[in-house]
């Protein structure tokens, strides 16, 4: 019988072992390989969204910061993005691939708060001047975009800090915030008011008269009837404290036919620290952002429903970031809200049969 020599193990091996320990060494290989494949498969996965059995996926961006603004496309197939530091830009995210690219703009100017039209492709956002790495909150615009190849036109410029804008119904106006800079206190800018730009004739008119404090993001109705936003401080709604006896954010709606202003929100138990960024599914319902005493010195932020104006609060999704926001894709009704994952950015989409968890607030309750 020949011989043969193991390089292994240093012994003397006959045909039929050293033919094992050959079909051994290459069932090894193959493993190796196999394991490398699903390396790769499991970073493309990870890089486009891993979908999991609890009804989540997860879109990562690669960035370690924190998400500014951010919207959802209405045919519900792309994420856009701002961040909260200086110099990321805009940034895309194909939320079919996964694929992450920052979007083309002005070299000396920062777009932000950036939402889409009806359309799927307009957007509205707003343009500060860059000096020196600072923004210049004087010089602001709001801006039209074509997403088809990024060029914009501007549709409002000159004083005022603007904030917020977001599309009529229709596509054919633009509503937005804008008010004063200040030079001393917590906040760059006060004394907000809800404007709108007719896009056809880009005639601004000035919709309220009540200085808001601060103001958040607005969302108008389908039947383009009612704007929605929240907003504390206002001259004529002096409001309601919470439950840690300060004044509380409270939703507003605009009534686009009369011009009259009414809170919605008033009538929400004070354990409910404020109700800010209301949005709208597609049957009508109104989502908005809260928080509640959590462990000292701590608050639980969540994101709640309301089937309809004037009824008890449903909370459906918990452990909000305090810096976070959330969207809807008015398509599926998923709901997508930012978190850090060690020190990455990503955004996390909970399904719509997952989201209910019908906590719902009785008033004077505390949740």
């Amino acid at each position: 019988m020949a011989l043969k020599k193991s390089v292994l193990a240093g012994q003397r091996l006959g045909d039929k072992e050293w033919r094992e320990m050959q079909l051994e060494t290459t069932r090894m290989k193959h493993l190796a390989i196999l394991a490398k494949l699903a390396c790769v498969l499991l970073l493309h996965m990870v890089a486009s969204g891993i979908a999991h059995s609890d009804g989540e996926k997860l879109y990562r961006t690669g960035l370690r910061v924190e998400c500014g603004n951010f919207a959802i496309s209405p045919n519900g197939e792309s994420l856009i993005f701002d961040t909260r530091t200086f110099g990321y830009r805009l940034r895309l995210i194909d939320l079919k691939s996964g694929e992450n690219r920052t979007l083309p703009q002005e070299p000396d100017r920062d777009w932000r708060m950036v939402r889409w039209g009806n359309d799927g492709r307009h957007l509205v956002a707003i343009s500060t001047l860059i000096r020196d790495s600072n923004y210049i909150i004087g010089d602001q615009r709001v801006i039209l975009v074509d997403s088809r190849d990024w060029s914009h036109r501007v549709v409002a410029e000159g004083d005022g800090v603007k904030i917020s804008p977001f599309f009529s119904a229709d596509g054919k106006s633009i509503y937005y915030f804008k008010g004063k800079a200040r030079t001393s206190g917590k906040t760059l800018a006060a004394g907000f008011d809800l404007y709108s730009i007719d896009l056809a004739s880009l005639k601004e008119e000035k919709l309220t008269d009540q200085a808001f404090y601060q103001v958040s993001v607005g969302e108008m109705t389908p039947d383009g009837n009612t704007v929605l936003f929240s907003g504390i401080g206002a001259k004529n709604f002096p409001g309601l404290k919470n439950a840690l006896g300060v004044l509380r954010d409270l939703i507003f709606a605009f009534d686009t036919r009369s011009k009259r202003l009414t809170p919605i929100t008033d009538n929400i138990p004070p354990a409910l620290l404020g109700q800010t960024r209301p949005r709208l599914d597609a049957n009508g319902a109104i989502y908005f952002k809260s928080a509640t005493k959590g462990p000292r010195p701590f608050y639980d932020f969540s994101v709640y429903k309301m089937a309809k104006s004037g009824e008890s609060p449903a909370r459906v999704i918990t452990e909000l970031a305090s810096w976070a926001s959330f969207e809807i894709d008015k398509r599926s009704g998923d709901i997508f809200t930012p978190e850090m994952q060690h020190g990455e950015l990503v955004f996390r989409r909970t399904t719509a049969s997952r989201s209910g968890l019908n906590q719902t607030l009785s008033t004077g309750a505390t949740p």
